[in-house]
């Protein structure tokens, strides 16, 4: 069985189960809140639609992390048992769950990013605003997988324990992420402050959010498969 079919196996579990109801309803509620009628000048609407996008590059980092942990905590045990079987390697096994949890949280940014798109097309306003603003929406999920599979069950079985530090975790890495004390660390906001600094800001700050995502989610990975490895 290859890893794609393994992912598809777990997303059409968790699309079954109605489990991903949970984190859609603050998404909905989010988007509520950010969505408003399109600003009549494209400027206005640029302007408008990078603080929606920069804000949901945050406000959603919560969910996204919400849904990987969900898909990993949920897994029945006959369907752990049943993934283990069809894969005959360790590795194979956890890029299958990974992928499913970075794909759940692909289609949540799908459905964030509904919103710029209708101000960006009823307004006229630059699209590389939307596209700046989808790369944020593809590279935040993967910072918020790491939250999400380091305080799954595997890990942490105490569901009070694992909250606890899901939510003081997500808290530090986004203060010293805004007082800029933690390069290395995760971007939690600095894709909002960037977005309010206006396109050009953004634009120039997305390679090195980008890179620093990518740090934080391959040095993440890496804990999570040796900490799960002596687990199993």
């Amino acid at each position: 069985m290859s890893v794609a079919a393994l992912s598809w196996f777990y997303v059409k579990a968790y699309g079954n189960s109605y489990r991903f109801v949970q984190p859609l309803v603050p998404t909905l509620v989010l988007l509520a809140i950010l969505s408003g009628a399109p600003p009549s000048s494209p400027g206005a609407a640029q302007a408008a639609a990078l603080e929606t996008l920069g804000y949901l590059s945050v406000f959603m980092i919560p969910v996204w992390a919400w849904a990987s942990r969900q898909l990993l905590d949920t897994e029945p045990d006959t369907h752990r048992l049943v993934s283990a079987t069809m894969m005959n390697s360790r590795l194979r096994l956890l890029a299958g769950r990974l992928l499913a949890c970075y794909a759940v949280g692909l289609v949540f940014s799908v459905v964030a990013l509904l919103p710029p798109l209708w101000m960006t097309v009823q307004s006229g306003a630059d699209v590389r605003v939307l596209l700046a603003g989808a790369v944020l929406l593809v590279v935040e999920p993967a910072v918020a997988l790491v939250f999400g599979i380091l305080t799954s069950r595997a890990l942490m079985p105490s569901t009070g324990m694992s909250t606890l530090v899901f939510l003081v975790g997500l808290l530090l890495a986004a203060l010293l992420d805004a007082r800029g004390r933690f390069r290395a660390g995760p971007p939690i906001v600095s894709g909002v402050g960037a977005a309010n600094e206006g396109l050009d800001a953004l634009l120039a700050a997305l390679p090195v959010i980008t890179l620093r995502a990518l740090v934080w989610t391959i040095a993440g990975i890496g804990v999570y498969a040796f900490l799960r490895s002596r687990r199993e």
